[in-house]
């Protein structure tokens, strides 16, 4: 279920490396764990 919600919210720029690259690729999955890591961070802080 969260990775649903994960890729249903992934910007547009991720989606289209992913697209072009693959979801394996290196790239793609760096900015996917930055991304992750940036809404987490957001989350905290909103508590």
């Amino acid at each position: 279920m969260e990775l649903k919600i994960i890729a249903k919210t992934l910007p547009a720029e991720i989606k289209f490396l992913a697209d072009q690259w693959g979801w394996n690729d290196t790239e793609v999955g760096d900015k996917v764990l930055y991304w992750i890591e940036q809404m987490k961070a957001e989350r905290e802080n909103q508590i």
